[in-house]
């Protein structure tokens, strides 16, 4: 989690769908409870900022509480040789699956991204650190 953007991300083995414009990523296997909670809680968060209820997002002279920190989905697809790969922002889960993300970043591979969507591409090579914990 990023303490300074109130931003984590979870990592997400997901169908073809990925950075696929028109269908959306599918998470491979079904998800529990946990899930479900962060999902909510980016729904949470999405009402206060529509309404411009900065403080709740705001992370500025404080700590981040878990429930404030919006979560994204690394959405994964590696079938063979094609390797697919977009961050997306889920506001809903159904029985265990993501819904349709409300914002995807496609990163690696896909289609052209809708109108909607931000295309990121590599600028060169960088060096970046992921530290990788544990759930608790």
């Amino acid at each position: 989690m990023n303490q300074n953007r109130a931003v984590r991300i979870a990592v997400c083995s997901t169908d073809d769908g990925t950075c696929i414009a028109e269908r959306g990523p599918k998470n491979r296997s079904k998800k529990g409870a946990a899930t479900d909670r962060i999902v909510d809680a980016n729904r949470q968060i999405s009402l206060f900022e529509a309404f411009g209820v900065e403080e709740v997002v705001s992370v500025k002279a404080r700590e981040v509480k878990e429930d404030e920190a919006a979560t994204w989905h690394l959405c994964v697809y590696h079938e063979g040789d094609d390797l697919r790969a977009e961050l997306s922002l889920f506001l809903k889960t159904d029985s265990g699956y993501l819904g349709e993300p409300v914002t995807r970043i496609f990163l690696l591979g896909g289609e052209a991204p809708p109108d909607d969507a931000l295309e990121v591409s590599g600028g060169g090579e960088s060096e970046v650190d992921i530290p990788v914990t544990r759930k608790k």
